[in-house]
């Protein structure tokens, strides 16, 4: 996804990808992390990278999600912080599973999610009495494709559970900070994060009021977007 990024942009900005836990080559030593865990983690590389102004933080999908979580409490000041088709917005067809599962009864479901068998088989079971839709079974099917997909699935799920936005202290830190501090990008196509039910949540927490919003005629990948325009 970022290798676009840096082909538009290194020549503009000095760029800093973070492995997204348990995605990237980094090695997590732990069954999952947390908002702190994240927060020493840009404690550190504000220390090594001696971050100047003006600093740019971007996150995509679920990670925009867990720098909105983590947004109100960084360790340094950001000119502003661009939240791909970020999850964690609204309700959607996935809400239940990764925000409404308790902690303890998710670690119950560890073998049966590093196995992948029975997911897979429910999956197929809703799609073929149209309770699933066809692009959300195929999107099941290449998450648990192989033992490495459903480790990550695994720890990632569980790390969800400590990472909710706080509607009220986002629309504390865009009142703090200077309009379109916060910009907020959408794609019309989206059908992993359903771009109607984010807009009705922005209006209702009143997050929309001092933050830019932009929507491109895409989808999740944002494969088509103009990177340059994020930054004006």
């Amino acid at each position: 996804f970022y290798a676009r990024l840096v082909d538009a942009m290194a020549d503009r900005f000095r760029l800093i990808l973070v492995d997204l836990p348990f995605h990237g080559e980094t090695c997590w030593n732990a069954e999952y992390f947390t908002p702190e865990d994240l927060l020493e983690l840009f404690e550190k590389i504000s220390e090594v990278e001696d971050l100047r102004m003006p600093v740019y933080l971007m996150g995509h999908s679920l990670a925009g999600r867990l720098l909105l979580a983590v947004l109100p409490d960084l360790p340094f000041p950001i000119e502003r912080m661009i939240a791909l088709t970020s999850d964690g917005l609204a309700a959607n067809r996935g809400s239940f599973f990764s925000d409404r599962i308790p902690f303890r009864l998710r670690l119950r479901y560890k073998t049966a999610i590093l196995d992948g068998r029975f997911v897979l088989a429910a999956a197929q079971y809703l799609n073929r009495f149209y309770l699933l839709p066809d692009f959300h079974l195929r999107y099941v099917q290449r998450q648990f494709g192989s033992s490495g997909d459903r480790k990550r699935v695994y720890h990632t799920w569980i790390s969800q559970y400590f990472f909710r936005v706080n509607f009220r202290k986002i629309s504390r830190w865009i009142r703090e900070n200077k309009p379109g501090a916060l910009l907020w990008v959408f794609a019309q196509q989206d059908k992993i994060v359903l771009t109607d039910f984010a807009f009705r949540s922005l209006r209702k927490n009143k997050l929309d009021e001092g933050s830019s919003v932009m929507v491109f005629q895409d989808g999740h990948e944002l494969r088509s977007i103009d990177w340059k325009l994020l930054f004006e």
